[in-house]
């Protein structure tokens, strides 16, 4: 039978360990098997489209609690015919708001505190942020810290319960969050991913650290407290550490001007710690990096190094690549018996693995790589057929939208 885990905070369920992709917290092992495919006539399901993530927790809960065996098929909870009743009523008593006076408070605020707009709400996220920030200086140093594992995971619970920060552009926070999921990604991994954690980490930290400096507003063009940097000092050449009149440095005699207004936040982070560590003195003025000329054509040579950037060849090969698993697996669905449509399926797998593919975001890609590796691992090493062919199924139903 199969095994599942999953989070109560965010309410899903997932056949393998790890941390939740989106609170960060650690997953749960359900006592419960995932209820096997039973066939029509003996099954039903319930449409839970529309549903909060803490609502369906609370759900997961109370069927664990009362011993139903059920499986999810996208946003379809499904059991069996026999456990209808009992599930009616949990459903039932969610959807009238029964349930509320048991869910606690979110998980971003502890007892005490005020509303989110209040003082002692803000000091608090700010007290979460700092941590995380000292985590990722922390992670970026030693990537097997596992105390600064704990910290990242106890403070982006606060940071993605947070719509804002202070000041913050929405763009930046929303940066912060996307950077948090992959170094929780990376440190969840079931492989040691040391060199993907520093480098994850790094961003994060050269995100926060001008946040947290001063009242500085990332990519607000202000400078934080104390003396502008030269580009030459750590932390001097943030991101988005801006001079009061953007694009001025255009006109000064022996530099050169990047227009790269499209880039996200976390690549100019990113880019900036490239810049930093072959020691390229630049700076940010808003959209625009600006460096020596004498510089210039060692700094282009690491463009091409920043996530995400020029890569629509890889981008190309990497959608082909999630065309050719959903053909393997589909196949595989048709003849689960065959050898040589299992081993397909294992070689796609290999080929489809790697960070998130351009289009996705990092909770469609967690979903779909966690099903694939539990699906080649059932295949390599004489795993059930059974759970061979449900992971096959709903990796098939997964990919069938994108391709």
């Amino acid at each position: 039978m199969a095994k599942i885990w999953f989070c109560r905070t965010c309410g899903y369920e997932v056949p393998s360990r790890g941390r939740c992709h989106s609170c960060g917290g650690r997953l749960e092992r359900s006592p419960l098997d995932e209820l096997p495919d039973l066939g029509d006539d003996e099954e039903v399901g319930y449409d839970l489209d529309g549903w909060e993530g803490d609502a369906r927790g609370q759900l997961i809960v109370g069927l664990i609690e009362a011993g139903i065996e059920h499986r999810f098929e996208g946003e379809e909870l499904v059991v069996a015919v026999d456990d209808e009743a009992r599930t009616d009523d949990l459903v039932g008593a969610m959807t009238s708001g029964a349930a509320d006076e048991d869910r606690g408070a979110p998980a971003s605020r502890a007892a005490g505190e005020e509303d989110a707009s209040g003082g002692e709400a803000d000091d608090a996220l700010r007290a979460e942020v700092e941590l995380l920030a000292t985590a990722a200086r922390r992670l970026q140093s030693d990537p097997t810290d596992m105390d600064a594992d704990g910290d990242v995971a106890q403070a982006s619970a606060a940071v993605f319960a947070a719509d804002d920060f202070f000041a913050v552009d929405p763009e930046t926070w929303a940066a912060v969050g996307r950077v948090t999921r992959r170094l929780l990604a990376a440190l969840g991994a079931d492989e040691a991913l040391e060199d993907e954690i520093r480098k994850q980490a790094a961003i994060l930290a050269a995100l926060l650290d001008p946040v947290l400096a001063g009242g500085f507003v990332a990519g607000s063009g202000d400078e934080p407290e104390g003396e502008p940097g030269s580009g030459d000092e750590p932390g001097s050449s943030s991101p988005d550490d801006s001079p009061s009149d953007p694009g001025s440095a255009a006109a000064e005699a022996g530099e050169a001007v990047y227009e790269l207004p499209d880039w996200l936040p976390e690549q100019r982070a990113q880019l900036s710690l490239l810049l930093d560590g072959q020691r390229i003195p630049h700076r940010w003025e808003h959209g625009d990096l600006v460096l020596p000329e004498p510089q210039v054509t060692r700094a282009e040579a690491l463009f091409d190094r920043v996530d995400g950037v020029d890569a629509t060849e890889d981008d190309e090969a990497r959608y082909r690549s999630l065309e050719d698993l959903f053909a393997a697996a589909d196949r595989f669905v048709g003849d689960p018996s065959s050898a040589a449509k299992a081993a397909a399926v294992v070689a796609a797998v290999g080929q489809a693995d790697g960070p998130t593919p351009l289009g996705l975001d990092d909770a469609q890609w967690w979903a779909i790589r966690t099903r694939a590796r539990t699906l080649a691992d059932a295949l390599e090493h004489g795993g059930s057929p059974e759970v061979a062919f449900a992971e096959a199924t709903t990796l098939r139903d997964l990919l069938r939208a994108l391709v």
